[in-house]
């Protein structure tokens, strides 16, 4: 008769209690002795941040003309791009290399699978490291952090020297413009023969504007001996108007002269117009070139200042420590989960010997069943 309720099955498993308890012990034993025969395990942890990439102070801006520049605060990275690309770089043969140099006692082969890269959602990158040797592991994960801040260091400054070698390229340029800049200055100066054309028109326009002064009182002058000579008409003095006359004339002359004077003054200055604008322009140039060697002599400056106080970018938050327990194997967590396993096997095991206990009677019996029934169905024979 087949059981229907669970205390069938708790009797059964009860009458079996044996089976199940041996059962459990041996899995539990068996397991505890495989874990101790295991290697032990350690694992050390690093955890560091990489703080937003600065540009090192300057020393040739306002702000930094007194020798000192205040550091920037040191802020982790905070966006998910950035931290997954730390975390490629952290499991890339390019830091993968760098760690094996550190720590050759760590097999290349086994960074792949002996370490694990994780960012908390404080932001922290931590760096967990498994090996036989608890020194290793410590090491093996500091390395991590060095390995990473070389990196960068060494990309920064490949960047950094490129930034100074085109600086450089174009500083040169820029001389080379400058001194041809200046050649032609001077040989247009040398063309002209003085050696400042504004100057000259300057002086030009004020000789001229002294002439024109001089001018406009001799016409005034003139003017007044006009009214002279006319009043001594009305008043028919002889003897006056011939000296009148004569002082006229000189007038005349002098206004004359001065004009003369004047206008060649103005074709002066209209002839070295054109050369005033030469120089103006090719004065301007030399400036502006000047200007350009200067500001690319202090870029370049700065950058070779900057490529040597370049500051780590990588921060540890915890440098780890050689563990004291190993994480693996754990002894008595496997023993337990196989006692566990062992009493579940157990009672299938109970349920099956039961199984077999009971269907051994009806197998026994069942040729006389059969027998018994081949018998009945006989027909007599008359």
């Amino acid at each position: 008769m087949e059981p229907r309720t669970f205390q069938e099955f708790g009797s059964f498993l009860y009458r079996r209690r044996a089976v199940i308890l041996l059962t459990a012990a041996s899995a539990s034993l068996a397991a505890l002795g495989v874990s101790l025969s295991l290697p032990k395990v350690y694992e050390a942890t690093c955890e560091f941040i990489v703080t937003e990439p600065v540009e090192p102070p300057t020393f040739f801006t306002p702000d930094g003309g007194n020798g000192a520049a205040s550091r920037e605060v040191l802020l982790p990275v905070i966006t998910q791009e950035r931290e997954r690309s730390y975390q490629g770089l952290l499991e890339s043969n390019a830091v993968w290399q760098r760690v094996h140099r550190q720590v050759p006692e760590k097999p290349f082969e086994s960074l792949t699978r002996d370490v694990d890269v994780e960012t908390t959602r404080k932001h922290i990158i931590q760096v967990r490291v498994r090996d036989a040797d608890r020194g290793v592991a410590a090491r093996t994960a500091n390395a991590y952090v060095r390995a990473l801040d070389d990196f960068l260091s060494e990309t920064a400054t490949q960047r950094q020297g490129q930034t100074s070698q085109n600086l450089a390229t174009q500083l040169e340029r820029t001389r080379g413009e400058l001194t041809a800049a200046s050649t032609a200055l001077a040989d247009f100066l040398g063309s002209v023969n003085t050696a400042d054309v504004p100057r000259e028109v300057q002086q030009i326009i004020e000789r001229r504007a002294s002439m024109e002064a001089d001018l406009e009182q001799a016409r005034v002058q003139l003017k007044k001996m006009e009214s002279k000579i006319a009043s001594a008409k009305d008043r028919q003095l002889v003897d006056r108007l011939a000296e009148y006359e004569v002082e006229r004339a000189s007038l005349e002359a002098e206004v004359a002269e001065r004009g003369r004077a004047v206008e060649r003054l103005s074709a002066q200055t209209t002839a070295l117009a054109p050369q005033q604008r030469r120089e103006e322009q090719l004065r301007a140039d030399v400036a502006r070139l000047q200007g350009m060697v200067d500001n690319l002599t202090r870029s370049l400056d700065e950058s070779h200042a900057q490529a040597r106080s370049r500051e780590d970018q990588v921060v540890v938050v915890r440098e780890a420590r050689p563990p004291l327990e190993p994480v693996l194997p754990l002894p008595a967590v496997n023993a337990l989960v196989a006692a566990l396993a062992g009493l579940i096997g157990g009672a299938y095991l109970a349920l099956f010997l039961e199984y077999l206990a009971r269907l051994a009677p009806v197998t026994e019996h069942a040729p006389l069943a059969v027998a018994r029934r081949r018998d009945s169905t006989l027909t007599p024979v008359p």
